[in-house]
């Protein structure tokens, strides 16, 4: 039981700190991210490594780094999952009704 309690404790202490850090690096955003300082610039510098695709696995199961085999591979990827084989979706029927059976359409 003791045991449980700690970990209890341990979670929430855990969080605690992670709420501090994640309020901390919000003041310092806030005080020093607009302005054209060192800091600005590491940071969009991070943000932008952090969040760009440096290597992908193609349909073929090959990896590449080659950024212009991964816009390739992007775009195939896309055309395949929205290209339609059935224009049309074979498992609903079609079921139309004239005008005189459905009054509550028109």
């Amino acid at each position: 039981m003791q045991e449980l309690s700690l970990r209890v404790e341990l979670n929430h202490l855990l969080e605690a700190e992670e709420l501090y850090w994640k309020q901390r690096s919000r003041v310092t955003w806030l005080r020093e991210g607009d302005r054209n300082t060192s800091f600005f610039h590491i940071s969009t510098s991070n943000w932008r490594r952090r969040n760009s695709i440096q290597w992908l696995q193609s349909s073929t199961g090959s990896w590449t780094t080659d950024k212009e085999e991964i816009v390739a591979t992007v775009r195939e990827f896309y055309e395949h999952l929205y290209k339609s084989s059935h224009p049309t979706l074979p498992h609903i029927e079609d079921d139309k009704q004239s005008q005189d059976q459905s009054p509550a359409i028109c």
